[in-house]
């Protein structure tokens, strides 16, 4: 897991960026950073969502800011990505 963390004990909600190494078509190894998100009900992790990490930061900032359900991320993550790329 990557260093970047919210978490508010009240609410039992938590967001972590995640790290991980992959092997893209040319079989060279890069660094992808995922979303995991865990609330009292559930979780939900998208991996590999892009190798620029502040892109993903960014995408869990803006999950802690609107305290995105995990129901929803994928939804969220593949609106950013759209939007963005």
């Amino acid at each position: 897991m990557y260093n970047f963390m919210a978490k508010d004990d009240a609410e039992e909600y938590v967001i972590k960026v995640t790290k991980e190494k992959t092997t893209i078509e040319d079989n060279t190894d890069v660094t992808a950073y995922g979303i995991y998100i865990k609330d009292k009900d559930s979780s939900a992790y998208v991996n590999d969502i892009s190798t620029d990490k502040l892109f993903v930061e960014k995408i869990a900032k803006l999950c802690k800011t609107y305290k995105v359900s995990p129901v929803h991320l994928k939804d969220v993550v593949e609106d950013q990505l759209t939007l963005n790329y």
